[in-house]
């Protein structure tokens, strides 16, 4: 089994968010790693009229983030739908990830809505949507792309392959 990134690190990236955006996003839930998801994740509502949910979620194993717009979600398939970004959050991730020193990635919904079958579609797919491979390594490395030869499973994506229920 592979071992999980420190719960701390997690909730502290989180709480720093509502730091970053000086409060104008606000935590309202978190969600640690647990037995048997492969995600965690904290519900943070926006200050500023309309009120806005977001859900950030990230991998148990590495700090791989996306952001899931909650209007969008389909209850049955559970952070399969509904990626969006959200540049003041993102840009709270990125600084507070900076600052702990850490590898991680932040997944625009098009890497996590991409489904691949070999490494030429991967790279082709890649290259149409103006990501490099670089830029998404350490989830390319999570997910185990290698080992598997590059399939996912089932023909799914790579944010279900990051945030599905079971623990692979």
């Amino acid at each position: 089994m592979k071992k999980h990134y420190p719960k701390q690190l997690f909730r502290s990236v989180i709480y720093d968010i509502e730091a970053y955006t000086s409060r104008k996003w606000l935590v309202k839930e978190i969600v640690e790693n647990q037995y048997p998801t492969t995600f965690q994740h904290a519900v943070l509502e926006s200050q500023i009229r309309p009120k806005r949910q977001r859900i950030i979620v990230s991998n148990v194993y590495a700090p791989i983030f996306g952001v899931v717009d909650t209007n969008l979600l389909d209850n049955n398939e559970f952070f399969k739908d509904g990626f969006v970004q959200e540049p003041e959050i993102e840009q709270a991730l990125i600084l507070s990830l900076t600052s702990h020193h850490t590898e991680y990635n932040i997944l625009a919904p098009e890497v996590l809505n991409l489904s691949f079958a070999n490494e030429a579609e991967l790279e082709y797919k890649l290259k149409q949507i103006g990501v490099e491979r670089k830029e998404i390594e350490l989830t390319l490395r999570t997910i185990e792309c290698k080992k598997n030869d590059y399939q996912l499973f089932h023909g799914e994506t790579i944010g279900y392959e990051l945030f599905n229920h079971w623990d692979d």
